[in-house]
C-alpha cells in the first residue's frame, strides 16, 4: 500500500483546512523526529520513535498532512487481531488458528495535529481517508483514549464507548490488569497512575460535560455489536477461560517487543 499523504494551501487562519493529495513519498527524517519530539511531550499518548512512526506511514498504515515537508498531522492504524496474531495465540493456546474467530481488528494509534492547526478539520479528513482505505465487513476498530484523548474525534466517528468487561475477551487485546502479570510483561504501556478503566455506558464527549474524563481510559469501539460476537465466540471456544485467554495475550506480546500494539497496563 502507497504512502497516504496530503498537503493543503489554506494559511494557519482559516477556519477549516481542505486537503488533498500530494505525491510525496518521502519526508525528511528530521521532520519525523521533530514530530516524535511532539508527540512524546503529549501526556495522552504513548511515545512511539521517529523510525517507527515513518514506518506505519510507508507501509500505508498512517496518514499525514504535510506543509513544506513538515508533519502538520498524522493519524494511524496498527494490526492488533490478524491471521498472524491468531496463529500465534492459537500455538499458545493450543488450538487451531482457524478455531479463533475469523474477525480482524486495528487499532487506532498516534493521533495528533500540531496545535496551530488545531480545530479546523485536519485530523478527521485524516481519519477518513484512513478508515476507508482498511473499511471491510468482518473487521472493527478500537481506540483506548487516556482521560479525554481523542474522544471528540472518535465520536463524530461514530464510534461507541464500551464497558472493558462488557467484551472482557476482546478488551484484553487492548489492556489488562498488571496483577498476576508482572514477570511475564516485557512490552507495554504502564497507564498513568490514578487512572482506571471506565466501565459504565457509553458518554459523549459533547453531552456528558460533567463526566470524570480524566479519571478514566475509555475503550472505544467502531462496531460494537461485532466486538461483542467475536467475545461470546471466545468466551465460548476457551469455556469460560479468560485467564487462560490474558496469559496467551501477554506472552505472545511480550515476546514480540517490535509489535506496532502496546497493551495498556492497568494497575488494580
Amino acid at each position: 500500500m502507497h504512502p497516504l499523504t496530503f498537503s493543503f494551501t489554506e494559511t494557519s487562519t482559516a477556519k477549516r483546512v481542505q486537503l488533498f493529495p500530494t505525491r510525496v513519498m518521502d519526508i525528511p527524517k528530521s521532520s519525523w523526529q521533530e514530530f516524535a519530539h511532539y508527540t512524546a511531550q503529549e501526556k495522552s499518548l504513548r511515545p512511539s520513535t521517529a523510525d517507527t512512526l515513518a514506518e506505519r506511514w510507508q507501509q500505508g498504515r498512517a496518514a499525514v498532512a504535510i506543509q513544506d515537508r513538515l508533519i502538520i498531522s498524522y493519524v494511524s492504524l496498527v494490526p492488533v487481531f490478524y491471521p498472524n496474531t491468531r496463529i500465534d495465540l492459537g500455538a499458545e493456546l493450543g488450538i487451531e488458528p482457524e478455531r479463533l474467530p475469523s474477525i480482524d481488528i486495528d487499532g487506532s494509534s498516534t493521533g495528533w495535529t500540531h496545535p496551530d492547526w488545531r480545530r479546523r478539520g485536519i485530523n478527521m479528513q485524516l481519519r477518513h481517508k484512513l478508515l476507508e482505505r482498511f473499511n471491510q465487513p468482518n473487521r472493527f476498530y478500537v481506540g483506548v483514549t487516556v482521560g479525554f484523548g481523542a474522544s471528540p474525534l472518535l465520536d463524530k466517528l461514530g464510534w461507541r464507548i464500551v464497558a472493558w468487561r462488557d467484551i472482557a475477551y476482546t478488551s484484553s487485546l487492548a489492556g489488562i490488569a498488571i496483577a498476576g502479570f508482572e514477570d511475564a510483561v516485557g512490552s507495554g504501556w504502564h497507564v498513568p497512575p490514578g487512572m482506571v478503566k471506565y466501565q459504565g455506558e457509553h458518554v459523549s464527549p459533547y453531552q456528558d460535560t460533567d463526566h470524570e474524563w480524566k479519571r478514566f481510559c475509555h475503550l472505544w469501539v467502531s462496531n460494537p455489536s461485532l466486538a461483542k460476537k467475536m467475545d461470546r465466540q471466545l468466551s465460548t471456544l476457551l469455556n469460560d477461560a479468560l485467564d487462560r485467554w490474558q496469559q496467551a495475550i501477554i506472552n505472545v506480546f511480550s515476546v514480540q517487543p517490535g509489535s506496532p500494539w502496546t497493551l495498556h497496563l492497568f494497575q488494580e
